[in-house]
């Protein structure tokens, strides 16, 4: 059987064989991390019915002075009740939400940033009453496409 096996491989054209290669790679990359940092103020409690005030920012560098090297999209979700009325400023500018939404805002990389921003809260109800509505606010951001 065997010699049968060998006659018919060598009777054929094929031919068997392996290769082995071997190649080492090195390379040395750094892994870029956004700075993105966010100030804002002490939480506030919203217990009457006067205007309150929040204010908050949003910036690209850090204490040190570390700008960032990636460009970071950000925008802002703010959700409130139906009894509280809101308006958001940036750099002293009113902004309009869509759908509890800001707009996307860019933090250019390289470029030290800092955007300022203030949230007006005012209630539709102005009669005195046990208040229990809270505002609640996210940030989303992320590396803004190459």
């Amino acid at each position: 059987m065997f010699i049968i096996i060998i006659t018919i491989i060598l009777l054929s054209n094929n031919s068997l064989g392996k290769y082995f290669s071997k190649i080492r790679l090195e390379s040395e990359n750094d892994i870029i991390e956004p700075v993105i940092i966010i100030e804002n103020d002490e939480t506030i409690n919203i217990n009457s019915i006067d205007k309150k005030i929040y204010n908050f920012k949003i910036k690209n560098y850090n204490n040190e002075e570390k700008i960032s090297k990636l460009d970071i999209e950000y925008y802002i979700k703010i959700i409130v009740s139906e009894n509280i009325f809101i308006k958001v400023y940036k750099n002293k500018q009113e902004i309009k939400l869509k759908n509890v939404t800001t707009d996307r805002f860019l933090l250019s990389k390289n470029l030290k940033q800092e955007d300022n921003y203030k949230i007006e809260i005012f209630f539709f109800d102005n009669t005195v009453q046990e208040i229990l509505d809270e505002v609640k606010m996210k940030i989303y951001y992320e590396q803004k496409n190459l």
